[in-house]
C-alpha cells in the first residue's frame, strides 16, 4: 500500500506522509453505462484523527476536509469538483474511526491527467497533492472490462431509495483499502463487461473465468477460481466473492478473463491486494512428497551452498516462503534445503525449473558483481532486490550529485530552505512492468560514502509510495515538510529526470 501525504490510490496505488498531516486513502474506478458514458468513481476515506475539530455554533465539534479533484487534459480541465466533506459531528472530541467521500465524473473516453487536492480546511494551506495518468473509456469493437471494484460490503438497495452507491439493486460500498486482515472471510467483488453481443460469435455464450492468483509467481491458489457462463449482451454484470479464510499471507491478484467459445482470451483485468493471514502456515507434507533423486539439486551436497541458494530465493519469493526459508535456514539440512531449492522452482516451472533457476542464478551473479557493498551481497540489496524481480530497466537515471537550482537560502510556498543540492540517486525506468507501463523506481545514496542506495519510492503497485521522495533526495536544511509531488521544488532536476529521463 502507498500513502500520499494523505491520500492513497487504488488501482490501487497509495501514498503516504509525514505523521503530522492529515492521512486519507484514495480509490477510483472506471465504468461505463449507455445512459451516460465512461464515468470514474472515486472514493476517499479520511482517517478522522488526523484532521483538526473546532467547535461550531451547535456546540458540537467537526473536522473537515476541503477536497478538490480535476480531470485534465493538458492544461484543460474536462471536469472537477471542488467541496468540503465534514466529519460526523461529535459532543467532545474523540478523533477516532473514519468517514468517506465518494463522487462520480463522467468523462468522454480518452486519456487524463487526474489530480487530487486536499486538505484540513482548518490548515488550508497545508495541501497535498497528487497527479494520476488514467485511461478512460473502452472500444466499441472490443470486449471491455470494467475497473474490479473490490467491496467493503453489499446489499439489495432498499426500494423507494436512492443511492450514489447504488448499482444494479444493490448497495456496493468499496473497500478503498486493498488490505484484508485476518477477521476478513471473505473478498466480495463487482465488475462490468461490455460488447459481447457485438464482438463475440452469436451462437455463443459468454464466458467468464475469475481467480485469485500469486503476485509473484502468477499461479493459480487452490479452490480460488470459477468459471461462469452468461448471456451475451451489452452490459453483463456480476457480483460474488471468494472465501479467503485459507488464503495464506502475501501479495495477490484478482484476475477476470473473458474467453471465446474455443478458451481463447479475449480480455483480462487484475487488481492487486494484500492478505495477512497468520492463521495458514507453509504446508511442509508438500516438500515430503517431492521426489528428487536424479533432479539438479540432488547434485548440490555442500550445506554453506544451498543455505546461500536458498538465501537468493528471498528477493523473489511470497511472503509465505520467506517466513517458511528464514525459519529454517539454521537448522535445515542437505535434504530438506534442496527440496526447497527444487519446489520454488517446479512451482513457477513444472516443465523445466532447473532452467528457471539457471537463469536466475546468472542473475543473480550480475546483481552481485553490480550492485554489492561492504558485507552486503547484491541481490540483499534494494536496487538487486528490483533487479531480480522485475529484469533490467529500460533506462537508468544515474546522479552522483545534483546542485541546487538556486544560491544560498530561498523560500517555496512559505517555507524557508537553504540549497544544498541533492545526495546521489538513481531512477530507474521500466517500460513495461508485466500489465503496468510506465514505472519508475528511485534510490537514494542517503550515505554517499558507502554506496548503498535506498529505494525510497516507487510507482510500480506492491512498491513503495513516497510523495516525499524528492524532499528525501534533498541535502536542504528546512523548518517544515512540504508535499513535494512529482516536480521540482527543491532546486535541482530530480522531477525532470522522473518524467522525462532522456
Amino acid at each position: 500500500m502507498r500513502y500520499l501525504s494523505s491520500i492513497l490510490f487504488t488501482f490501487l496505488l497509495f501514498i503516504s506522509v509525514n505523521a503530522s498531516a492529515l492521512n486519507a486513502t484514495f480509490s477510483y474506478n472506471i465504468f461505463y453505462s449507455p445512459e451516460i458514458g465512461h464515468y470514474v468513481e472515486t472514493c476517499l476515506l479520511i482517517d478522522a484523527s488526523t484532521l483538526r475539530y473546532e467547535k461550531m455554533e451547535d456546540e458540537n465539534y467537526l473536522g473537515q476536509v476541503n477536497i478538490t479533484i480535476m480531470f485534465k487534459k493538458g492544461d484543460d480541465v474536462v471536469n472537477f469538483s471542488k467541496v468540503r466533506v465534514n466529519s460526523p459531528a461529535q459532543e467532545e472530541i474523540e478523533k477516532t474511526g473514519s468517514f468517506m467521500d465518494f463522487q462520480r465524473f463522467l468523462l468522454p473516453k480518452g486519456v487524463y491527467d487526474m489530480e487530487i487536492i486536499i486538505a484540513d480546511a482548518a490548515e488550508p494551506d497545508k495541501e497535498s497533492t497528487h497527479e494520476e495518468r488514467i485511461d478512460v473509456g473502452f472500444e466499441e469493437n472490443e470486449i471491455g472490462i470494467s475497473s474490479i471494484e473490490l467491496l467493503h460490503s453489499y446489499e439489495p438497495a432498499p426500494e423507494g431509495t436512492s443511492s450514489k452507491l447504488e448499482k444494479n439493486g444493490y448497495i456496493l460500498t468499496p473497500k478503498v483499502i486493498n488490505y484484508y486482515g485476518h477477521t476478513d472471510d471473505f473478498i466480495p467483488f463487482y465488475f462490468e463487461i461490455y460488447n459481447s453481443d457485438k464482438v463475440l460469435a452469436k451462437d455463443s455464450a459468454l464466458l467468464v473465468y475469475y481467480y485469485i492468483r500469486s503476485f509473484e509467481t502468477k499461479h493459480t491458489m487452490n479452490n480460488l477460481a470459477r468459471f461462469k457462463k452468461s448471456e451475451l449482451k451489452n452490459i453483463s454484470t456480476f457480483l460474488t466473492r471468494f472465501d479467503v479464510r485459507d488464503l495464506p499471507s502475501g501479495n495477490y491478484e484478482m484476475c477476470v478473463e473473458v474467453r471465446n467459445k474455443e478458451n481463447q482470451i479475449v480480455a483480462q483485468k487484475e487488481v492487486f491486494f494484500y492478505r495477512n493471514n497468520p492463521n495458514v502456515s507453509f504446508d511442509t507434507d508438500d516438500l515430503s512428497a517431492i521426489q528428487i533423486e536424479n533432479t539438479f539439486t540432488s547434485k548440490y551436497t555442500s550445506i554453506d551452498s544451498l543455505r546461500e541458494y536458498v538465501r537468493m530465493l528471498l528477493p523473489i519469493a511470497t511472503k509465505l516462503e520467506k517466513e517458511f526459508f528464514l525459519s529454517q535456514l539454521p537448522t535445515a539440512d542437505v535434504d530438506l534445503l534442496q527440496r526447497i531449492l527444487y519446489n520454488f522452482w517446479l512451482e513457477r516451472n513444472e516443465l523445466n525449473p532447473e532452467y528457471e533457476w539457471t537463469v536466475y542464478k546468472e542473475a543473480v551473479e550480475v546483481v552481485n558483481r553490480s550492485f554489492s557493498v561492504v558485507r552486503t551481497k547484491g541481490y540483499e540489496t534494494d536496487r538487486g532486490r528490483v533487479y531480480l524481480q522485475y529484469g533490467a530497466p529500460s533506462i537508468i537515471v544515474d546522479r552522483a550529485y545534483d546542485t541546487g537550482g538556486t544560491e544560498g537560502a530561498y523560500n517555496t510556498n512559505g517555507v524557508d530552505y537553504q540549497d544544498g543540492g541533492t545526495v546521489p540517486y538513481q531512477i530507474w525506468h521500466y517500460d513495461n512492468l508485466g500489465t503496468q507501463k510506465n514505472r519508475r523506481f528511485v534510490f537514494a545514496n542517503k550515505h554517499i560514502a558507502a554506496q548503498t542506495y535506498e529505494l525510497i519510492h516507487s510507482d510500480a503497485i506492491g512498491e513503495i509510495y513516497n510523495s516525499q521522495w524528492q524532499a528525501e533526495l534533498s541535502r536542504s536544511t528546512y523548518n517544515s515538510r512540504l508535499n513535494t509531488g512529482e516536480y521540482d521544488k527543491f532546486g535541482g532536476k530530480s522531477g525532470e529526470y522522473y518524467h522525462v529521463p532522456y
